[in-house]
């Protein structure tokens, strides 16, 4: 009985060693709220996230790419809660390799389509957005709010009884 006592000290105080070290070590990280952000020792860049079926420890990654040959452009995962966070310092490495990329003596510049779906919106990445250069599409996800058509729709209606 002492030995499995003496065993399980050991077994504590390396487990004390490892969090003292790991606090000392890392940076809180701060979600887009300013709340903290919950990560874990053994994989400090993950980040608890909520998703539809229930909480997880993992990263959120997001890929652009070209919609004609899909080629990816430019990917990236990041141990952050939600995915408007993620738009703005993807589209900004985007740009530096497409810049990096374009040859200095084509005169001519196209125009690049840029296409999100609705968990990019935000009025910070719309702002942005415009301001990068891009022909840019995000989904609006307040449109079945502002539409007539879906006021009637027992699809949306049953949807947002089970949301509330």
């Amino acid at each position: 009985m002492i030995t499995q006592d003496s065993k399980q000290k050991e077994k504590l105080d390396k487990s004390i060693d490892k969090i003292a070290e790991f606090l000392a070590t890392h940076q809180e990280k701060t979600g887009s709220k300013g709340k903290p952000v919950k990560s874990n020792i053994t994989d400090p860049d993950s980040a608890k996230m909520t998703t539809s079926k229930g909480s997880i420890q993992g990263y959120n990654g997001i890929a652009i790419n070209d919609d004609k040959h899909q080629i990816i452009l430019q990917a990236q995962v990041w141990g952050s809660v939600g995915e408007q966070q993620t738009l703005q310092p993807a589209v900004t490495q985007l740009k530096q390799q497409l810049d990096k990329l374009r040859a200095p003596h084509c005169a001519t510049k196209h125009t690049i389509k840029f296409t999100a779906d609705s968990g990019f919106n935000s009025e910070a990445n719309l702002a942005f957005m415009a301001q990068s250069g891009f022909d840019t599409y995000i989904a609006d996800n307040q449109f079945r709010k502002r539409n007539p058509l879906f006021k009637e729709s027992e699809t949306y209606e049953t949807e947002q009884e089970n949301a509330g």
